[in-house]
């Protein structure tokens, strides 16, 4: 996104014709892009109207020298928030956080989050703990495979999914 030419000019053009500062240009390149993204009828270029949000918010937060982190003096954590955005999850120390917990977001967000799912799993096995998925996600059929070899260990969904679920594991060839 920072390489993007169109962002960029926008930044610069604001700028020049409103005479503004870098983080208002910023900040109204961001709303532009996000309702360019957001009107858009395919629902995973409608998602990325979130990515151009945290970036942008990124780049603001560096502007300010007031970047959010999360910080802790445990040794272990876990992380429980509305969303979390891809900046924030990289930032954050993968040997630290056991797991992660959001309300918000949405089915197309970035593959981070699966890297996140990933992770909670290995650590909850680890730990000798069980690890399950519920809701909409678990009834994603083209994310079965992908949460079975990461290891879930349950996907629950309501009764409407559970076979085609079924349906989906069985015809699965988990050897490969």
């Amino acid at each position: 996104m920072l390489d993007d030419d169109d962002y960029n000019e926008s930044i610069r053009g604001i700028i020049t014709e409103q005479s503004v500062n870098a983080q208002y240009a910023v900040s109204v390149t961001c709303e532009n892009f996000a309702q360019m993204f957001t009107q858009m009828s395919d629902p995973y270029m409608q998602a990325r109207a979130a990515d151009v949000k945290d970036i942008s918010g990124r780049l603001i937060a560096c502007m300010d020298e007031d970047m959010r982190t999360i910080d802790s003096d445990t040794d272990k954590m876990i992380v429980i928030a509305d969303d979390l955005s891809p900046s924030e999850t990289v930032v954050l120390d993968k040997d630290r956080v056991l797991a992660f917990v959001t309300t918000g977001g949405s089915p197309n967000s970035h593959t981070a989050i699966l890297r996140l799912i990933e992770m909670s799993a290995k650590n909850a096995h680890a730990s000798g703990a069980w690890i399950g998925i519920c809701g909409e996600l678990a009834a994603d059929l083209s994310l079965t495979e992908t949460f079975l070899r990461m290891g879930i260990d349950e996907l629950s969904v309501s009764a409407p999914f559970v076979l085609p679920l079924r349906e989906k594991i069985r015809s699965l060839d988990l050897s490969k």
